[in-house]
């Protein structure tokens, strides 16, 4: 997955909905997983990674990205987005 969606543009919710049937407990790096990306308009998913839970790399995970909605961080009613992934 490492790279995986780097450079993209236009993301929006039903995109996360989809990305998320693709990850899997076999992705160990999602690292520059959407670097570079523009135009996101959509929040990445406070259990985008609920199925990636050996995940070890998530360096520049969106490093240069333009995003419109955000990234959850953990608070009393819900895990934050990296919550899942117990190896970072």
């Amino acid at each position: 997955m490492e790279e995986m969606f780097s450079g993209c543009s236009s993301l929006t919710g039903g995109d996360f909905t989809l990305i998320m049937l693709l990850l899997n407990d076999n992705i160990t790096n999602i690292s520059k997983m959407f670097s570079g990306c523009r135009g996101i308009n959509a929040e990445i998913k406070y259990d985008l990674f609920r199925h990636c839970p050996n995940v070890t790399n998530i360096t520049s995970f969106a490093e240069n990205t333009s995003l419109s909605g955000g990234i959850y961080s953990r608070c009393d009613n819900y895990p934050g987005t990296f919550d899942f992934i117990p190896n970072v």
